[in-house]
C-alpha cells in the first residue's frame, strides 16, 4: 500500500472512528447518571420503607389507645364526672370544708394544704398521665365523734378526685378538764370533748395537655 491509498484510508476511518468516541463517551455519560438516578431510587425506597414501617407502627399505637379507649371508656366516663380530672382549686375546696364544718356541726375546723406531688404513669413521655395527690391536714374539735365522722365522709363526696386517710387521731377531753368548764346553758358554745387530727391526700389525674396551672 502506498503511502497515498494510507492517507485515504485514515481519512475514511476518521468520520467512523470519531463517531465511535463520541458514542462512547455519550454512553459513559448516560451510564453515569443512570447509576446516580438508581442511586437515588434506591436511596428513596430504603426512606419510604423505614417511613412505611414508622406509620404502621404509629397506627399500631393508635390502634391500641382507640382500643384502649373503647375497652375503658366507661370507667373514664365514670371518672371525668367524679371530677378525678378537674384541677385542683384549693379556694373552692376550702370554702367547701368550712361549709361542711358547718352542716356536721363541728365546733372549729383549721386545714392547711401542702404542695401537690406528681408521680407519672407509664412511661415517661411529655405526654404521660400522672397523678397529682395534694396533702391535707386538719384539725377539727366536736362534741361528739359521729359529727367527725359525718364530716369526714362528707368531705370524701364533696371535693373532687379521690380523699385518702392517710392518718387520724381522735383524741377525747378529760372528765376532770370538762368538769372544770362548769355547766353550759343552751345559748352557750358546744363543748370541744372530741379533737381529731386528719392527714389526707387529695388525689387527681392529669394529662400535660390539659394542664390549667391551678395545681399548687
Amino acid at each position: 500500500m502506498t503511502r497515498t491509498e494510507l492517507g485515504r484510508l485514515l481519512r475514511r476511518l476518521t468520520i467512523p472512528l470519531g463517531s465511535l468516541v463520541l458514542v462512547v463517551a455519550l454512553l459513559l455519560t448516560v451510564t453515569g447518571e443512570l447509576r446516580g438516578r438508581l442511586a437515588q431510587t434506591d436511596a428513596r425506597i430504603d426512606q419510604l420503607k423505614r417511613d412505611t414501617a414508622s406509620a404502621v407502627r404509629k397506627i399500631r399505637r393508635i390502634k391500641a389507645n382507640l382500643d384502649f379507649v373503647r375497652e375503658h371508656g366507661e370507667i373514664y366516663d365514670r371518672t371525668r364526672d367524679a371530677g378525678f380530672l378537674a384541677p385542683q382549686d384549693r379556694l373552692a375546696a376550702g370554702k367547701r370544708l368550712e361549709q361542711l364544718a358547718v352542716e356536721t356541726d363541728l365546733n372549729n375546723v383549721e386545714y392547711t394544704f401542702d404542695a401537690a406531688r406528681r408521680a407519672a404513669l407509664g412511661n415517661q413521655e411529655a405526654d404521660a398521665a400522672a397523678l397529682v395527690a395534694t396533702p391535707l391536714e386538719i384539725q377539727v374539735q366536736a362534741t361528739f365523734d359521729s359529727d367527725i365522722f359525718a364530716f369526714v365522709d362528707k368531705l370524701r363526696d364533696g371535693l373532687p378526685g379521690y380523699l385518702l386517710l392517710v392518718d387520724g387521731e381522735l383524741r377525747r377531753a378529760a372528765d376532770a378538764d370538762l368538769a372544770a368548764e362548769g355547766e353550759l346553758t343552751p345559748d352557750q358554745e358546744r363543748p370541744d370533748v372530741i379533737s381529731a387530727g386528719l392527714s389526707l391526700a387529695w388525689v387527681r389525674l392529669a394529662f400535660p395537655s390539659a394542664e390549667s396551672g391551678a395545681d399548687g
